[in-house]
């Protein structure tokens, strides 16, 4: 249904003796590389990357020694972790080295992951141990922090734009070395740093908290770095001795939300979110993906898991600003993952994928890829603008779509593909070539499409017209990579909309995105001509999902938006805008629906799917809950009415 009139980006990627031979090529931007003295175990685990609003670039990468990026050299010989930030252009602006004293150590500091919020705020998430002697663990010239012998600390730093330190914060000082803590975390474009952590009983962070039972949490610091709330999530912890199989999280500010995967496995022991039993896994290899929801509450709303005798993962989740998540993964032919039956029309074996769910957990499309030897896949996923980029390597031939690309080498490639988030059609599929060893480790997409690819190398490497080696020619050497879709100093306009029902199957537009611009043109989702003007309407003909979009143009190019529609027997929005923090839950429900940030005084009318109103109530604000008990089985919609008489629809299965 969807007829996206721009595609905003399409790649290509030459690299050394054999180019790839791709329709539409563009020509690649530049690359920079990054490398260091000493090499840390051949491994590019920790990469990140991240851009702000202004086009900054910020790339977080585990090198050790004294580096070298950009023309210019780190003054310490100890660091292990260097935070970079580059321009539009590609020319350096500052660089950080996070390291320890004492012989080098890989694992003396390391920078997990990267975050940008609105406000010009760079985070770093990290970790740094002292295993033999007391050492001093620094952030460039701008803070240290001594560690007696046996020591481990988990920290969050944050940065300015302009490089300058703000502060940083250590939740974990632990004297318990050899007791693995895994910790990751994300911050909303206000600066909101939610650090997540499976933390055993004790005091944290200088005794801002404490922990009474082993569980993973959710801990709230604002943009200044105080400590805010800890919040215990509602599934159980690893057991006690298991290293493996834990779960990832991730914050959504839109939806307010957290959620959480795993591929889950034996060595995990039993796992339940909330008050559901995950089923254990009875096939091979990674074991069965599982994702779930969590209000902020940490209270589950639902959980999903893959059929348990086929192997599954999910290895990266990203979100839209209309509640859609991207989950990133690989499969075996066969497995089934909220009703979607993965396929490998390549061969018998794993296969990537890309899913788009709803907020309820509901697909809106799945896209398999063609492989014949098993593929595998690194942590970046990234979205913005109607596009995703993912990452992988593979070996043999792989395809997205009518994307094809061939690795004869006995090494694993890397590779990334563009998709189209609306419909999830791959756009551009590219990968390395011609290099010992290879792979593209992380992605971002600023806000004009301009694409950014990290990850390591070793040997020779051409793209466009830069040339790379590695340095010393036996080790990895980093690379940042751009694909140019916009001039530097030129801005895409951002597109928004709003959509209200008015009456029947009639849809009032209205667009509220950024300005100036010289043309807007509407797209419908239902094959009708395109339409024109700020505040168009449209009258549908049938009942259905649609995909609504809106493109808008300036002297720099077009840039597109899209939000789906879904009019049922009731003939209103199933995603208002006015509704869409309101979550739901339990799902299925048995005896009573729980309804959050629906707001005072909306009323919600619950229907049947033929249309009878069953239940009408008017609901007192933020947590609410009305009785289904005398319901019968079945699929069920919600119609919120607001205040300001704006409706908004969402569904809710009762068993």
């Amino acid at each position: 249904m969807n007829r996206i009139k721009t595609l905003l980006l399409l790649m290509a990627l030459l690299l050394l003796r054999t180019p790839l031979l791709i329709a539409q090529v563009t020509t690649p931007d530049w690359a920079k590389q990054i490398y260091g003295t000493d090499a840390i175990n051949g491994t590019s685990q920790y990469d990140d990357i991240a851009t702000d609003k202004q086009g900054n670039i910020y790339a977080l990468y585990w090198e050790g020694g004294y580096v070298t990026a950009g023309g210019q050299t780190t003054t310490d010989s100890t660091s292990s972790t260097v935070l970079t930030s580059w321009d539009c252009n590609g020319n350096l602006r500052w660089m950080k080295s996070f390291g320890a004293s004492g012989s080098f150590l890989q694992s003396g500091n390391v920078g997990l992951s990267l975050e940008v919020d609105t406000l010009g705020g760079v985070y770093v998430a990290g970790y740094a141990t002292s295993p033999q002697a007391a050492r001093t663990m620094y952030l460039s010239t701008d803070t240290v922090l001594n560690m007696p012998a046996g020591m481990r600390i988990e920290y969050l730093c944050k940065y300015n734009s302009l490089g300058q330190f703000q502060w940083m914060r250590t939740p974990v000082y632990d004297t318990a070395l050899q007791t693995p803590r895994y910790n990751s975390f994300s911050v909303s474009p206000s600066g909101e740093v939610i650090w997540f952590a499976l933390l055993d009983t004790g005091t944290y962070d200088g005794s801002a908290f404490n922990i009474s039972t082993r569980k993973y949490y959710a801990v709230s610091y604002n943009a200044a770095g105080s400590f805010q709330s800890v919040v215990s999530l509602a599934l159980t912890p690893p057991v006690s001795a298991n290293n493996d199989g834990l779960v990832s999280f991730k914050f959504d500010p839109v939806q307010n939300r957290f959620y959480a995967w795993t591929g889950y496995n034996a060595n995990y022991g039993s796992l339940s979110m909330g008050n559901t039993p995950i089923i254990p896994p009875t096939g091979t290899g990674f074991g069965s993906a599982v994702l779930g929801a969590f209000n902020r509450q940490g209270q589950n709303m639902w959980v999903r898991q893959a059929s348990p005798d086929k192997t599954s993962s999910i290895w990266g989740v990203t979100f839209d600003d209309n509640g859609t998540i991207y989950l990133k993964g690989i499969s075996e032919p066969g497995a089934v993952f909220c009703g979607d039956t993965a396929s490998n029309t390549g061969g018998s074996t794993w296969t990537a994928h890309l899913i788009a769910l709803d907020s309820n957990a509901v697909v809106r499309w799945s896209n398999y890829a063609s492989v014949d030897i098993a593929v595998s896949n690194a942590p970046g996923i990234t979205y913005a603008n109607n596009t995703l980029i993912a990452t992988g390597t593979y070996n043999g031939t792989l395809g997205w779509n009518n994307q094809t690309i061939t690795n004869q080498s006995a090494q694993s490639k890397g590779y990334a593909v563009k998709v189209n988030a609306t419909t999830g059609v791959a756009q551009q599929l590219v990968a390395l070539s011609g290099t010992t060893i290879d792979g593209f480790t992380c992605t971002a997409l600023d806000k004009n499409g301009n694409v950014y690819l990290g990850g390591s190398f070793e040997g020779n490497m051409t793209f466009g017209s830069n040339t790379l080696s590695s340095i010393p020619s036996w080790e990895l050497n980093h690379f940042l990579l751009k694909y140019k879709n916009v001039n530097c100093g030129c801005d895409l306009v951002q597109p928004a909309f709003s959509m209200v029902h008015t009456t029947g199957k009639t849809y009032q537009y209205s667009y509220t995105g950024g300005t100036p611009y010289t043309a807007l043109s509407w797209d419908f989702g239902d094959g009708t001509p395109a339409a024109s003007g700020s505040n168009p309407a449209h009258t549908y003909n049938a009942l259905g999902t649609y995909t609504v979009c809106v493109t808008a143009t300036n002297s720099c190019g077009s840039n597109t938006t899209c939000r789906y529609l879904t009019i049922d027997a009731t003939g209103v929005d199933e995603l208002s805008a006015a509704f869409n923090l309101i979550q739901l839950h339990p799902t299925p429900a048995t005896a009573q629906l729980t309804i959050e940030n629906a707001g005072n005084g909306t009323r919600v009318d619950v229907f049947d799917v033929v249309g009878k109103l069953t239940v009408s109530e008017t609901l007192n604000g933020t947590t609410d809950q009305i009785d289904i008990s005398r319901l019968v089985s079945g699929m069920y919609l919600l119609r919120f009415t607001g205040k300001d008489g704006e409706q908004g629809m969402r569904k809710f299965v009762k068993e």
